[in-house]
């Protein structure tokens, strides 16, 4: 990224978890280690952003393949 701060805030403003919009929040940005996985476990970790879902997801039914196109398809 050539602006992080500039991306986020405009990433954080398409997701709507700025102070500007009333909460709660459906997403929160929260800074991560994640593992970097290529083919197989890599045992590789960074720090990285990430949108996490708050709202909750029951009774949402969920998609075994994970495919949410395929499931509508259906």
């Amino acid at each position: 990224m050539n602006d992080p701060g500039k991306l986020l805030r405009l990433l954080d403003e398409y997701e709507e978890c700025t102070l500007a919009y009333p909460q709660p929040h459906e997403y929160i940005r929260e800074l991560k280690e994640v593992e970097l996985i290529t083919h197989a476990p890599s045992n590789r970790f960074i720090r990285a952003w990430l949108y996490r879902y708050c709202w909750p997801v029951e009774p949402s039914k969920l998609i075994p393949s994970g495919d949410f196109m395929q499931e509508l398809a259906k």
